[in-house]
């Protein structure tokens, strides 16, 4: 769930953080979907805490 102020638009919405959240959520959903619709083996893949650090800084 992420809250931000409507009147900025879509690329000024939530915080750096959330969008990281949002995009990686949304690959997952899509990851699933492949899964069912093409019955796909499913992969989670981890990340280290050092890897999402960097990907938060990567990403400023």
């Amino acid at each position: 769930m992420s809250q931000s102020n409507a009147d900025p638009g879509p690329d000024h919405a939530g915080s750096r953080g959330e969008r990281i959240t949002a995009e990686r959520y949304g690959e997952r959903i899509a990851r699933l979907t492949r899964r069912w619709v093409n019955a796909v083996p499913y992969d989670t893949s981890r990340v280290t805490e050092h890897e999402g650090r960097a990907l938060s800084a990567s990403r400023r």
